[in-house]
């Protein structure tokens, strides 16, 4: 079977995750990535070891998240049972099966709860409206020559997880700032637009 033939289902929903898999593998002296010898990763159209599959050959096939710096090794997820996650690939999705010293990070948790230790956020979309709440319609401007701006809320809305934006002139997203730094704005955005992709990110390298 083909990967095209493979990867040919119905699209899922939003990514949910990111999953980690340090064993599987390895950065030669050349700087490629490739799988380890000895431990592949087999990719299934269904989360059924009776469905097709192929074995993975190349790891830039994998629809990768950097994490941290030059991490390699987190790929996004986008749908998750207690034996499988459904994740991306450059050209579709595929299952595999969880196996021990994978690393599962949930979306909503990462900005819920954890997202003070990010830092250098970023919007994917510079076009983006806000909303006055969570919830709202998305129809506020946002406010022209903002600096950077920081997560200052989150709430979850109806199963989507909502943040609330602090919009910042004359400061650097590093921190520096002069003495006519001022908050311009504030607003919610979703996590997730109507596309199922992602309004956020961080520079997982800094600034």
């Amino acid at each position: 079977m083909s990967l095209t033939a493979l990867l040919a289902q119905p699209a899922s929903k939003n990514i949910i995750g990111l999953v980690e898999i340090p064993a599987l593998f390895r950065q030669p002296e050349d700087g490629i990535f490739s799988p380890k010898p000895g431990i592949p990763l087999k990719l299934y159209k269904k989360p059924d070891p009776r469905s097709p599959a192929l074995l993975l050959d190349s790891v830039e096939s994998l629809d990768w998240v950097e994490l941290g710096y030059e991490d390699r090794q987190s790929i996004a997820v986008f749908s998750k049972t207690k034996q499988w996650l459904e994740i991306g690939l450059k050209e579709g999705k595929a299952w595999i099966r969880w196996q021990s010293g994978f690393k599962f990070h949930d979306l909503d948790a990462f900005f819920g709860i954890s997202r003070d230790s990010l830092g250098y956020d970023y919007l994917t979309n510079p076009e983006l409206r806000l909303a006055k709440a969570p919830g709202r319609p998305l129809i506020l401007p946002m406010p022209g020559k903002f600096d950077t701006f920081n997560i200052v809320d989150t709430f979850k809305f109806k199963g989507q997880r909502w943040l609330k934006l602090e919009f910042i002139s004359g400061k650097h997203a590093c921190g520096g700032e002069n003495e006519e730094a001022k908050i311009l704005a504030y607003g919610w955005l979703p996590l997730f637009n109507a596309a199922g992709t992602l309004n956020f990110w961080y520079h997982s390298r800094g600034c």
